[in-house]
């Protein structure tokens, strides 16, 4: 083969030979752990793109019984990595010769090595590579202004996520989402070292978080997702609101102990909050008066509101939908799924809120075409989503159609009509820029695909 055809790699450490048969024989102290790590699943043993085999030694001398033997049993993770240096297969090379390169030494050794030497070391063992990694944040974790580093399912201990945190003084986003089994101790130490210079975090679905860390904000912080987040209680809203009064974007879906007075505190502490998302159907501490207070971020301008699937039919009524008109602002409104939206009352908001663009009624079971007849005179109207509201006939669709004729340099508007009452067969389009939608994206089955089709709350569009 010629030269010019071989393959190689950017620093030139990709071996001659793309099939790798190199051989290690590891000692195990404990027969269990020789078995734990021969019926360990194919995952765990993935090591630089390539897949660990482990069997058992048979030794070719003669009278040689092969025993498959293991390192020490340390259970507590070191490190942010799946397993420990001390677990790993691969980081039992050196123990194994009767001398032992101290840590620090190591990290010390990583900081002097060029790239194409870093590369080289990271291969010998995981314990040289979490080594390498961990001379790369001394040295350079201070000037780091964003890290992508994914971290989804990986267990870490408080003491790791400290190391992490505090080598990083400048990281300006951190996503640490879906870890169902990190306390509210590791957060804590996670945020310590960084939390006044970051400006977008998301912790969706950290269900064990209580929110203590949030008083490590800065005003610096902009964004914020907790969606799922169902032990957010309401002495961390509270810190929020003291500690973080430049937050723009603040998520708090399926946070089920807010209360009304957080709520209070919301609308008269951030004051330049832009989108504030609250859905879930079991606020049980919200009642109506606490959704009145959202009527005093008119100073706010908050421009996206959503209160999908939020309250019951008890605590939440048409006095405090109307209260939504007056954030004249608004551009982006969902009240999908609230057995209060009808039309009297969507009516109401919806002359008021001259700007809407985006309008999500998704699952209103009361709602009429009295309604729809009377969105016709919104006129910033992009997105109307009417998937699920099963009075919505022919009769207010075609009416919203044809309020809406065709114009030059006027944009497309969209409506959906899926799960309605309205027969596709009997609706004419032409004339108008209205586009009809007839997908039904209240669809358990269809949820996600449908996000991803549909205008998202939230989501900018133009």
């Amino acid at each position: 083969m010629p030269r010019e055809d071989r393959r190689h790699s950017l620093f030139g450490t990709m071996p001659k030979h793309t099939k790798n048969c190199g051989m290690a024989t590891i000692t195990f102290k404990k027969a269990e752990d020789a078995a734990k790590a021969r019926n360990a699943p194919r995952e765990e043993l993935k090591f630089y793109e390539q897949y660990m085999v482990v069997s058992a030694y048979v030794s070719k001398r003669k009278g040689g019984k092969g025993v498959v033997l293991t390192d020490d049993t340390k259970d507590e993770m070191y490190d942010l990595s799946r397993a420990s240096s001390n677990q790993s297969l691969a980081s039992t090379t050196m123990s194994n010769s009767g001398y032992e390169i101290a840590p620090n030494a190591l990290e010390r050794i990583a900081a002097y090595l060029s790239v194409n030497d870093t590369i080289r070391m990271e291969r010998v063992s995981k314990r040289c590579m979490e080594a390498s990694m961990k001379a790369i944040l001394r040295r350079a974790g201070v000037h780091l202004k964003s890290l992508d580093l994914d971290l989804s399912g990986v267990r870490a201990s408080w003491e790791a996520l400290c190391d992490l945190g505090e080598s990083l003084t400048n990281l300006k986003r951190l996503t640490y989402r879906d870890m169902d089994n990190a306390s509210d101790k590791a957060f804590w130490y996670l945020i310590k070292g960084c939390g006044r210079c970051l400006q977008f975090i998301d912790l969706r679905g950290c269900r064990r978080l209580h929110g203590r860390c949030f008083r490590l904000f800065g005003n610096q912080l902009e964004q914020l997702y907790l969606d799922g987040c169902l032990h957010i209680d309401e002495m961390a809203l509270e810190d929020l609101c003291t500690c973080a009064g430049g937050l723009k974007e603040l998520r708090v879906n399926d946070c089920y102990k807010i209360t009304d007075e957080n709520l209070s505190m919301i609308s008269r502490m951030l004051c330049d909050l832009r989108v504030f998302t609250l859905c879930g159907d079991r606020f049980e501490r919200l009642t109506t008066a606490g959704l009145s207070h959202i009527s005093n971020m008119t100073a706010l301008h908050l421009k996206t509101l959503s209160l999908s699937n939020a309250g019951s039919d008890q605590t939440l009524t048409g006095k405090g939908i109307t209260a939504i008109a007056q954030l004249t602002e608004l551009e982006q409104l969902d009240l999908s799924s609230l057995a209060a939206v009808r039309s009297g009352v969507l009516l109401e908001v919806a002359y008021s809120c001259r700007s809407i663009s985006l309008l999500q009624l998704r699952n209103c079971v009361y709602l009429s075409d009295d309604g729809v007849k009377g969105l016709v005179r919104a006129k910033k109207l992009r997105h109307l989503d009417l998937s699920g509201s099963i009075l919505i006939t022919n009769e207010s669709v075609q009416e919203f159609i044809k309020g809406f004729p065709t114009e030059e340099g006027k944009k497309p508007v969209t409506i959906v009509v899926g799960g309605t009452a309205a027969d596709p067969a009997r609706l004419s389009m032409r004339g108008s820029r209205v586009v009809v939608d007839f997908s039904d994206y209240t669809s358990i089955l269809s949820m996600q695909d449908a996000q991803n089709a549909s205008f998202k709350i939230g989501k900018r569009f133009y």
